[in-house]
């Protein structure tokens, strides 16, 4: 999940769905 969150920092929310 932490590596989502750099990647879809943008969307904010779908960090936590990646």
């Amino acid at each position: 999940v932490n590596q989502g969150l750099t990647v879809y920092g943008n969307k904010g929310s779908t960090d936590q769905h990646a």
